[in-house]
C-alpha cells in the first residue's frame, strides 16, 4: 500500500474541498484517509417528507419510483433522513444481494417533523461510513424548506 503524507507547512495554499467534510487525517495504524462528513436537512429532504406525508401512504415506498411517478423532483439525499430518525429503512436484500432495495417509510417521528410539531438537530456526522452523532442547532421542516418553498402553500395544497 502506498501511504501519501503532505507536509501541511508546504501546502498552506490547500483548502478544503467542502464545508461538509473535513481535511480528513491518516490513520496511524493502517494508513486509511478517515474524513469526518457533516451532513445537513435540505430543502429537498424536507420536500420529499411532505410529498410522502400527502400521499396518505403509510406503508414501505420505493421512493425515487414515487417521486418520479408522481411528477416530484428527485430527492438524492432522502436516504440520509433515516439517521435522523426521519425515516424507516426496509431491512431486505435484493436478488442480487444488495441491502439497497430503496423502500422506506413514514414513521411517527417524521410525521411530527411535517406536522411542525418536532424538531430535530441540523447536522449528522459521519466517519468513514459510521454515523457518529449529531451537532448544529435544533431545525423544523420550515427552517430545512429555507427560502425556496412556502411550507404553508405546500401543505394546503398550493404548492
Amino acid at each position: 500500500m502506498v501511504i501519501f503524507e503532505f507536509d501541511d507547512n508546504n501546502h498552506a495554499d490547500l483548502k478544503p474541498k467542502s464545508k461538509t467534510v473535513d481535511d480528513g487525517i491518516r490513520c496511524e495504524c493502517c494508513g486509511r484517509l478517515m474524513k469526518l462528513y457533516r451532513r445537513s436537512i435540505n430543502s429537498n429532504m424536507a420536500l420529499t417528507l411532505i410529498h410522502l406525508y400527502k400521499s396518505g401512504n403509510r406503508d414501505w415506498v420505493h421512493v425515487e419510483k414515487f417521486l418520479q411517478e408522481n411528477g416530484h423532483p428527485r430527492s438524492g439525499d432522502f436516504h440520509k433522513l433515516v439517521l435522523f430518525g426521519l425515516l424507516d429503512k426496509f431491512e431486505g436484500e435484493r436478488l442480487d444481494g444488495s441491502q439497497r432495495n430503496g423502500f422506506y417509510r413514514l414513521n411517527g417521528r417524521s410525521l411530527l417533523f411535517v406536522e411542525s410539531k418536532l424538531t430535530v438537530q441540523k447536522t449528522a456526522k459521519i466517519l468513514n461510513g459510521t454515523f457518529k452523532g449529531f451537532e448544529g442547532a435544533q431545525v423544523s421542516i420550515k427552517d430545512c424548506l429555507d427560502q425556496k418553498f412556502d411550507y404553508q402553500a405546500l401543505m394546503s395544497g398550493n404548492g
